[in-house]
Formats: structure tokens, C-alpha cells, sequence
């Protein structure tokens, strides 16, 4: 008996040295985050341009598409519609208007970086206008994605106008 007592106790006690070192894994230990992604606590901390459980997904690429709203300049207001699209080179960048972009700043924020967005031909001499200004996307409770922009237009150095730009994804 006293032999059975001993060896009851002796599994006894190698099971309390045993479940306290596998309940301690690293909770890291198994998360491959991609793109320059961090794991902290189990969890990928995605860098700015990459959303996903393993940071695998462009932002940008969910704001791709055509978008309809409007353009409010000076307190006018017109309805206008751009279309979304890739920037080559840049994780961060998204076309909009041709060759204009913005600039990811957060995964949901963006600058308007200073950036000439037209031109005009008067009397032979270039009048260019510039466009600058912030912004933020987002996904509505409703699903759609609404994406917001403010800022200034230029024309030759000067301010020319103040704009706000409304516009839903369709």
C-alpha cells in the first residue's frame, strides 16, 4: 500500500511540473504575420497598406472602384463621380482623376499630397492648378464605403478655393 501511495504521489507531482510548462506557450509562437507585419500577443499588428489576420491584404485594394458624390467648391455644389485605381510603385498611393493620388497616411486616412491636377493654355503661358488637402475612408454599417477629402485649390501659387469632395463607392 504504502508503495502504491508513493507512486500515486510521485505522478501527482510530475503532472503539476508538467501542466504549468505547456500552458506557458509563447502565443507567437505559430502567427506568421507577412508584409513587415508584427505579432504581438498572437495577433498581427499590420503595417500602414496591409490589413488581414497575417497582414496578406492591400488596403488600398478594398477602396478600388468607381465612386459617385459630391464636389463642393466655395459653398457650389456639383455632383461628380472618379473612379479608384492602382498606383504603380506605391503600396500607399491610389490613383483618382488620372494621374492625381492620394497618400494612405493610417489604413483608413490619407493625405492629398501638393500635386498639380490640370492645366490651362492662356495666351501661350501654362496656368497650373494645384491641389492639396486630407481625408479619411471608411465602411459605412451598411456595407458601402464612404471616402471624404478637404482641402485647398491653387492656381499659380495663390489659393483659388476651398473644397470638399462626398462620394460613396457604388
Amino acid at each position: 500500500m504504502k508503495i502504491k501511495n508513493t507512486f500515486i504521489s510521485l505522478l501527482l507531482m510530475l503532472g503539476l511540473f508538467y501542466i504549468p510548462s505547456s500552458c506557458n506557450k509563447e502565443p507567437c509562437e505559430e502567427v506568421t504575420c507577412q508584409n513587415g507585419g508584427a505579432c504581438n500577443d498572437g495577433s498581427c499588428a499590420c503595417p500602414v497598406g496591409f490589413t488581414g489576420s497575417e497582414c496578406q491584404d492591400e488596403t488600398r485594394a478594398t477602396y478600388f472602384g468607381l465612386y459617385s458624390g459630391l464636389f463642393i467648391e466655395n459653398g457650389v455644389i456639383d455632383s461628380t463621380e472618379f473612379n479608384l485605381t492602382t498606383y504603380p510603385g506605391n503600396i500607399l498611393r491610389i490613383t483618382w482623376e488620372d494621374d492625381d493620388f492620394i497618400e494612405l497616411t493610417t489604413n483608413t486616412s490619407f493625405n492629398i499630397p501638393d500635386q498639380s491636377f490640370g492645366s490651362d493654355v492662356i495666351g501661350g503661358m501654362v496656368n497650373p492648378f494645384h491641389i492639396s488637402g486630407s481625408g479619411f475612408i471608411r465602411t459605412e454599417t451598411n456595407g458601402r464605403i464612404y471616402f471624404e477629402a478637404e482641402g485647398e485649390i491653387f492656381e499659380n501659387g495663390s489659393k483659388n478655393s476651398d473644397f470638399v469632395l462626398k462620394m460613396w463607392k457604388n
